[in-house]
């Protein structure tokens, strides 16, 4: 899974290969963040469905409409964004190595690994809105 994750990096990484490393690698940072909060949500969505504590009273007010607070939303995404970056600065190299190999691929390589980010992408935002719904 973890090299999964690495590659879901490069691909993001990659995507912005023609801007500066400092906007090319928080980026990516950014992607990895987004895609493990929402396996995390759809994981919290599900296991509070089964037990039956409200999912979304800590981050939506009923009250004004549907507006996230923001500060648990921020309290929610920074540890995720903290273990990738650390994970990233304690194993630098064997992620470096990993994203020279990556980009040494094929073509053919290259787009089944694409294809499988997308699938993972898509099952990942479809399960989480799954978890909305399921009560």
């Amino acid at each position: 899974m973890i090299k999964f994750l690495i590659y879901f990096y490069y691909f993001f990484w990659d995507y912005h290969k023609d801007t500066d490393a400092a906007r090319q690698n928080f980026s990516a940072y950014i992607a990895v963040t987004g895609i493990l909060l929402i396996n995390l949500l759809s994981i919290w969505g599900f296991a509070s469905s089964f037990i039956g504590i409200p999912y979304l009273s800590h981050f939506v007010n009923f009250n004004s409409g549907f507006l996230i607070n923001k500060l648990s939303a921020f309290l929610f995404v920074l540890p995720i964004f903290l273990i990738v970056y650390i994970y990233y600065k304690i194993n630098s190299n064997e992620v470096d190595n990993l994203l020279n190999l990556f980009d040494k691929e094929s073509k053919q390589e290259r787009r089944k690994n694409r294809t499988k980010i997308w699938i993972y992408f898509i099952i990942s935002v479809g399960l989480l809105f799954c978890s909305l719904f399921i009560r």
